[in-house]
Formats: C-alpha cells, structure tokens, sequence
C-alpha cells in the first residue's frame, strides 16, 4: 500500500513529467497535433490527483489496467506516454501484488510494442518514416522496434526492482512497529505482573497478619463471663500494639520498596539482614544466616532480594518451624540460595492455591536460575537456588 509521502512523490513526479512534456510540444508547428498531445496530458493530469489507495483490490485493478491503455492507445498516436506507462507500473508494485505487476509489465510491453509498430506505420511515407514525438527520421522499423522493446525492458526492470524494495522497506517498517507495539503490550503485561507480585510479596503478609490480630482484639472486647475484663482489655492492648508494629512495618516495607527500585546501588547484604532482624523481632525462630554476596546489578539483586523474603514469609506462616538457615554463596559462574527449615514439611507437587512459591518460581524463572524444592511431610522444607551469572 502507497504511503502518503510516496504517494505525493509520486504525483509530483508526474506532474513535472507533464509539464515538461506540455512545454516541449509548445514548439510543435502542428496545431492539432499539439492540441492532442495537450489534451491527452491534461487528462492524466487530473487522473493525479486520484490514486485508489484505499479501495477494493478490483477497483485498483480497474485503475491501473484503464491507465495502461491509455497510455498505450495515446502512444499509438504518435503521443509520446512512455514516461506515463513507467509512472504507472511503479505504482502497481504499491496497489497490486508483485506476481500480477510482474504479468501487467510483460503485457504492457508487448501492448508498447505493438503501439509503437502501429505508430511508426501511420507516419511511412515511403522508406523514410518522420515521427513528431521525438522529432527524428526513421528508416529502420526492425531496429526501432528492438531498441524501444530494450529501453522499455531496461526501464521497467528498474522501476521494479526500485519499487520492490520500497514495499520491503515498508512491510519491514510495519512489521518492526507492530514487533515494537506488541513488546510495548508485553513490558506492560510484565510490570503488571511484577508490581502484583511485589504487592503480595511485601504487603500481603504483613496485611493478613494485621487483619488477624484486630480480629483477634475485637473478639477480646466481647469477654465471656467468667474472663476477667482486666485481663482482657491487658491483652487487647498487646494485640493493638502488634498491630501498630505491623501496619508500621507496612509503611516500613512500602518505603523500602519504593526506595528499592529507584537505588542504583542497593545494597543486598544489607537488605538481607534488615529481613532476618524482622523476622528475630517477629517470630521466636532460631535463625542462623551465612550470606554475602558481590556487587550485582539492581534488578538481579531486587530479585533475590524478594525471593528470600518469600521464603522466610512462607517459612514464618507455614512451616510452624523452630529454627531456619539461610546460606547463600557465589562463584564466577553462579550465586547459590538454601533455605532450610525444621517445620512440618509439606508435598512439593501437591496444588496449592497459594501465590508464594509461585511467586518464588516466577522471579527464578526471570533471572534464568533453577529451584529445587525437598520436603518431607514431617522433616522440615530445603530450598536451593542456582542463579548464572
């Protein structure tokens, strides 16, 4: 399909083409002839301003063929059109497809060839041939024939194969923008996804346990009867306490997130051990860490970063475990993760409804890493995970 600069080159091209032609005929000495050629000029001229580029592919052919003949039948008159049959089979490359302008440049040359036997036969006189269009004596109707069938031939290979790498160059273009739209779609889809895990990752835990403890204290305001309300209201105050830690620790975790994503240099050793004193002030796990990685770009360390807190939320709200260890270590090849623990254990394959390990596979999956999950009902849960470097 023409675009719209191609498509006012193009009629530019054809204008200029027109009026050089109108001004060379001006010295015609032949009025009727020149009215002719004028006439015959005029009409493409107006034709210009109309190219179907929008229209059914039947009504594209119509205006390309009509054209053509046109052309042809104006040249059988002795009006000189080549440059307008040129015109037009450049833009068939951009209305038709390539195989049906390729049969419109074969036929259209032969139609070219038999106008112009035709033209040189209305103007013999004798052996000497005088044809107006191009103001020169012909003697020769063989060698003139093979000589206009060659320019032809040599023109219209160019034409095409000039044309045909414009429609490349398009189809090419059009195909980069929609690649380029359709990754737009997938960064977006993707940021969906990982601001959805990130929210689960650092608020939905600390929001769920919020939850549980002011339930847990509205239940402590309606005391049975043989409860004392002294002690009641004593333990509602620990419970709005806790959840005054935890809502702080949200606004806690939404800070540190926010401020996260917007470091260069975030630190992940640092990161890892604000976690685990989190985890010691919360819980009355044992927690044995050995972990100390190397400079890492921030999106590796944002990664490992939220893979880790994963696994100790996961640890803290299912395991029911006494102790937990954390062992990371690098090499020039890969950084390894274990997380142990001694809770319940549970089924690896089993389905879970869960966004956790999910989340936790998700996030390995983008580094490229592996994870491997061992647990026993029973036995505790240990987690490895290998990342390239």
């Amino acid at each position: 399909m023409l675009s719209p600069s191609i498509t006012r080159n193009i009629r530019i091209l054809e204008w200029i083409s027109l009026i050089i032609h109108i001004v060379i005929f001006l010295n015609v000495r032949d009025k009727g002839f020149l009215s002719l050629n004028v006439l015959v000029y005029l009409i493409f001229f107006v034709i210009s301003f109309y190219i179907p580029i929008n229209r059914s592919y039947y009504q594209r052919q119509i205006y390309i063929y009509s054209m053509l003949m046109l052309a042809i039948a104006a040249n059988a008159m002795n009006i000189a059109t080549n440059f307008i049959v040129y015109i037009f089979l450049s833009k068939s490359c951009f209305l038709l497809r390539r195989r049906e302008t390729l049969i419109i440049t074969i036929v259209a040359g032969l139609g070219w060839a038999l106008s112009e036997v035709y033209s040189i036969s209305r103007f013999r006189s004798g052996d000497v041939i005088f044809d107006p269009s191009y103001g020169l004596i012909r003697n020769d109707i063989s060698r003139i024939l093979v000589s206009s069938l060659g320019v032809y031939t040599g023109a219209s290979i160019f034409i095409l194969l000039f044309c045909f790498t414009i429609v490349a160059e398009q189809m090419s273009r059009r195909k980069a923008e929609s690649l380029s739209q359709q990754v737009e779609e997938l960064a977006k889809a993707l940021e969906r996804t990982r601001i959805a895990r990130d929210i689960h990752d650092s608020l939905g835990h600390t929001l769920t346990n919020l939850n549980v403890q002011l339930q847990l204290a509205r239940r402590l305001l309606q005391p049975v009867s043989n409860q004392s309300v002294q002690a009641n209201s004593d333990r509602v105050l620990q419970v709005i306490d806790l959840a005054q830690t935890l809502s702080n620790q949200c606004i806690e975790d939404v800070s540190y997130a926010l401020a996260s994503i917007r470091q260069v240099d975030f630190d992940l050793n640092q990161a890892v051990e604000h976690l685990v004193n989190q985890l010691r002030h919360n819980t009355h796990m044992k927690t044995t860490v050995e972990m100390l990685f190397p400079p890492l770009s921030p999106q590796i360390s944002h990664q490992i970063y939220f893979i880790i807190k994963e696994c100790l939320v996961n640890v803290q709200k299912h395991a029911q475990a006494s102790q937990i260890h954390l062992r990371g270590h690098s090499s020039s090849l890969n950084i390894c993760l274990e997380i142990s623990d001694d809770g319940i254990g549970f089924v690896p394959k089993q389905p879970s409804d869960g966004f956790g390990l999910k989340g936790i596979s998700e996030r390995v999956q983008m580094l490229g890493g592996e994870l491997e999950i061992d647990s026993v009902l029973g036995q505790g849960t240990h987690i490895q995970i290998n990342i390239p470097l």
